[in-house]
């Protein structure tokens, strides 16, 4: 999965589990469930990278 700008800052919303995640993306009105989970593991995966 490609990361764009918009999907790392998903990423970091949902680490941070910010109401906006609960209310805006997770509740399916903007990704999918499924979505969000290839989205943080390609972000964590990436983070991984950087810091090896």
């Amino acid at each position: 999965m490609i990361l764009t700008k918009k999907r790392m800052k998903v990423a970091q919303m949902i680490e941070q589990q910010t109401l906006a995640v609960h209310s805006l993306f997770y509740q399916g009105k903007r990704y999918s469930k499924e979505e969000l989970e290839e989205i943080l593991a390609a972000y964590y995966k990436r983070i991984n990278k950087a810091r090896a």
